[in-house]
């Protein structure tokens, strides 16, 4: 599996997977203002990255120690939510290390789901990635023998 690496301002890292149908954005756990609005630009380029009739499949790797969750991240996430394509199916899986913090995000991520977006929030990287690859293969963007094991 070929990987495409692209490390962007404020420690973000934009990673290309599966001859990009799988997108991945890691945060470093900065939540200056400055940080989240290049990490929310970076989803919405991964998004719009996508061709036009492909489902979209992103993780956010959000399990920097630092990672929070604030005011201003939450109005970010508004920001994302709102740029979104309503015409094809979306499945993001968050990634995120289990604390009180990430038991509130996922409280606001449950409640985030619906229309054609598909929002699913993990403790363990691999069952994210079992998660995506799932509904991957769902959507006839791989077959059995192409996905990892």
């Amino acid at each position: 599996m070929e990987k495409e690496i692209i490390h962007k301002e404020f420690g973000v890292i934009v990673e290309w997977w599966y001859d990009r149908h799988l997108g991945i954005i890691r945060g470093s756990g900065d939540m200056s203002r400055k940080t989240l609005d290049h990490w929310g630009d970076s989803v919405i380029e991964v998004v719009n990255s996508f061709p036009e009739h492909s489902p979209i499949f992103m993780e956010f790797d959000l399990s920097s120690p630092t990672q929070g969750f604030t005011p201003y991240s939450r109005l970010v996430i508004d920001r994302i939510y709102h740029s979104l394509p309503f015409q094809k199916p979306i499945y993001v899986g968050i990634f995120m290390r289990e604390s009180i913090i990430s038991r509130i995000v996922s409280l606001y991520v449950n409640r985030r789901e619906g229309r054609n977006l598909h929002l699913r929030m993990f403790f363990d990287e691999a069952k994210t990635l079992d998660w995506l690859h799932m509904m991957m293969k769902q959507h006839g963007v791989w077959d059995d023998s192409e996905l990892p094991t």
